[in-house]
């Protein structure tokens, strides 16, 4: 019984702890707990601000907003993001949003007058924090100086502490004008004229004249930076400018490329040249008045002035009165040019590694027209390895085309103790199928020079055709000297006078010295219509031509004095394979050999030697006069009146004066192969007998190329 007692006891008590523990389960599984969200000042919250949650459940979002001018921070209780969902609650969470105030100002980029912004020109930007870059752009024909707050660089990118207003500063480069065609840029003063160099491609006028004395110039273009504008000098000048630099192409212009330059005039300008290293700087040294190289249009230039320079220890040195170096174009343009050189020295790492010019240094395929030079170049104490024309120095192409120099004329006077010159053209040359026509041109400077030409010196390997020019300059050799051209193949020259006298000194007293009216040594061409006027004296001397090969000679003559002291000949020393039609000589030819032991000397009225050759229709008019002496085996004189020796020649209808009381003794001296030759020569004793030929002349051609002339000899109808 007692023991049944206990039992119930035990689980009565048991039964007691299960209610009481259940009912303790049950209060903590329903708490609930309160989620208050408050704004600090300058915010607000979104969403329920105030929740309730059971324990371990979540509440609902809530965002912290802030109000105009102010910032969210974080909440109080450390959370740094403005939305918020709290999870898992386990108490009761009371936070405030908390917010600061925010300073915005408001920068504006504003653009003054000739340029304008790139980039957004009004921002709003928080304190301490950058905007957006803004660069400042100038309009044509502006630069920018600076902005406002005295910042120099076009481009910038601002941290903001205050409202503000950059205004970016332009200059305007000339005195106005756009730079377009219709509307150039317009120059005043020598800072606009430099600040061409800031628009290239744009166009310019010079609105009046430009005195720059005291000014020292240094080109406005380079390489890097050429000029393919186009300038129009409206016919005004710019005078009195020195130009001294150690840059390339010293000039007013610099570097011209695809360019127009004209209706300038340029006044006593001084350009010193420098010892430019042109094989370290690998180029050419350029220098002109207008442009150390030209290539474009020039025309209607005036240019007057003196390039200097007094030692060149480098090769490919190119100078020209208008340009060093000259492509394009050059039409009406005049160069009155003073250019003295001085110790100019060359191991020769080229065929000419200096060369002048009296209009353009160097030209390629350039076409001239209607201009004209006048001046002096002088060249001295400097090697024999550079080349001189009156005109242009150095004529080449180097693409298949053809050019043209037209009604072009030169006035300098040229001297120099070494190098070769031509009164026109130094040297013509180029690729093959291309060609270069010169016609209605003169050279009227005297030349003194080692090798001289009136003329051209060389010609080779492009067509030349030359028609309606002349010479009447005077020219003197140290070594050898032609009254029109020098050396030449491939050339056809038409209706061409050398009218000048021409000589060759002896060098160091010794007898070096060969002197022709024309041409000196040609070949593969031909001439018609062309004549020797002009005296010749030398040590050999000939009134036309001297060695000739394969060309044709038509309505030629010569009919200057030739004087000489070993070969000489009234018309021409040698031709090998050609024709000599209707021409004719009536240079009287002097011998003034005085030296008996003087060698083997050959002398002839007309040729003295004529191999595979056709003569037709011409005749011998001179006298021959003087002494001749030679000693030695085989050393005797070859005199005669018309040919000194002939082999594989005919000729046809031709006539010759005889002197039976002169020196030449004979009127052919040599036939030295007559099998199959015809000869067909009329010998005359009196002039008077001669004047009246032209019908014999006449009779095998079907118009008239002979003319009679009262009391004188027969002339052709030129």
């Amino acid at each position: 019984m007692k023991n049944i007692f206990k039992i119930l006891l035990l689980i009565i008590v048991v039964c007691l702890g299960a209610v009481v523990f259940s009912a303790c389960t049950g209060c903590k599984e329903n708490k609930t707990f309160s989620l208050i969200y408050t704004a600090g000042e300058g915010g607000s919250i979104e969403g329920d601000v105030c929740q309730t949650v059971h324990n371990g459940e979540s509440g609902t979002e809530v965002v912290a907003v802030a109000g105009d001018g102010f910032e969210f921070v974080q909440w109080s209780d450390g959370v740094t993001t403005q939305s918020r969902t709290d999870k898992n609650v386990s108490h009761d969470i009371n936070v405030t949003a908390r917010f600061a105030k925010v300073e915005y100002f408001t920068i504006t980029y504003d653009a003054g007058e000739g340029g304008s912004i790139e980039g957004l020109t009004k921002q709003t930007v928080k304190s301490g924090e950058s905007g957006q870059e803004v660069t400042a752009v100038p309009n044509e024909g502006y630069r920018f100086v600076k902005w406002s707050d005295g910042k120099t660089l076009p481009k910038r990118q601002d941290k903001i502490t205050e409202d503000c207003i950059l205004t970016a500063e332009f200059e305007f480069f000339y005195e106005g004008g756009d730079g377009t065609a219709s509307n150039p840029f317009t120059i005043t003063n020598y800072t606009h004229l430099k600040n061409m160099w800031y628009y290239p491609e744009s166009n310019f006028k010079l609105l009046n004249d430009l005195d720059l004395s005291g000014v020292v110039h240094e080109p406005i273009f380079d390489k890097s930076r050429r000029f393919a504008g186009q300038f129009d000098g409206g016919g005004f000048t710019i005078k009195n400018l020195t130009i001294e630099t150690e840059k390339n192409f010293p000039s007013i212009f610099g570097f011209v490329y695809n360019g127009k330059i004209g209706n300038l005039n340029v006044e006593n300008i001084n350009i010193s040249a420098f010892n430019y290293n042109t094989e370290k700087n690998n180029t050419n040294y350029c220098i002109g008045i207008i442009a150390g190289v030209a290539n474009g249009f020039m025309h209607d230039l005036n240019v007057s002035g003196k390039i200097s320079g007094n030692k060149f220890d480098y090769d490919y040195v190119t100078v020209g009165g208008i340009a060093g170096m000259g492509y394009g174009t050059f039409e009406n343009c005049n160069s009155d040019i003073r250019i003295e050189i001085s110790d100019a020295q060359s191991e020769m790492t080229t065929d000419f590694p200096f060369i002048f010019g009296g209009l353009i240094g160097v030209s390629d395929s350039a076409y001239i027209k209607s201009c004209v030079v006048e001046g002096n170049i002088t060249v001295t104490d400097s090697s024999n390895y550079l080349l001189i024309g009156g005109l242009v120095g150095y004529y080449f192409t180097n693409q298949s085309t053809e050019t043209y120099i037209d009604n072009s004329e030169t006035f300098v006077s040229i001297f120099t103790n070494s190098g070769k010159v031509g009164g026109f053209i130094g040297n013509i040359d180029g690729i093959k199928n291309s060609s270069l026509s010169i016609s209605d041109c003169s050279v009227h400077g005297d030349i003194n020079a080692r090798v001289a030409s009136g003329f051209i010196y060389s010609a080779y390997l492009i067509t030349t055709s030359i028609e309606s020019c002349y010479t009447d300059n005077d020219i003197v050799g140290y070594g050898r000297a032609a009254g029109f051209i020098c050396e030449a193949k491939g050339i056809a020259l038409t209706n061409c006078k050398a009218m000048g006298n021409v000589s060759s000194r002896y060098i160091n007293g010794g007898n070096l010295g060969s002197a022709t009216g024309f041409c000196y040594q040609i070949s593969s061409s031909t001439m018609r219509y062309c004549c020797a006027i002009g005296n010749v004296t030398a040590t050999d001397a000939f009134g036309f031509a001297y060695l000739v090969s394969d060309c044709n000679f038509e309505q030629c003559y010569s009919s200057g004095e030739v004087t000489a002291v070993l070969h000489s000949a009234g018309f021409l020393f040698s031709l090998i394979r050609g024709s000599i039609i209707n021409c004719y000589s009536i240079s009287n030819v002097y011998n003034i050999n005085e030296d008996e032991k003087a060698g083997r000397t050959l002398v002839a009225g007309f040729a003295v030697s004529l191999s595979d050759v056709n003569m037709e229709n011409s005749y011998y008019g001179g006298e021959l006069f003087g002494t001749v002496y030679a000693q030695g085996v085989g050393a005797y004189p070859m005199v005669a009146t018309f040919v000194g020796f002939f082999d594989k020649t005919n000729i046809l209808n031709c006539h010759t004066l005889h002197n039976e009381n002169g020196y030449a003794l004979n009127v052919i001296a040599e036939n030295r192969n007559d099998q199959g030759e015809v000869v067909s020569l009329t010998v005359y004793t009196e002039k008077s007998d001669m004047f009246f030929l032209a019908d014999l002349l006449n009779r095998d051609s079907d118009k008239q190329i002979w003319v009679n002339c009262q009391n004188n000899f027969p002339q052709l109808i030129m």
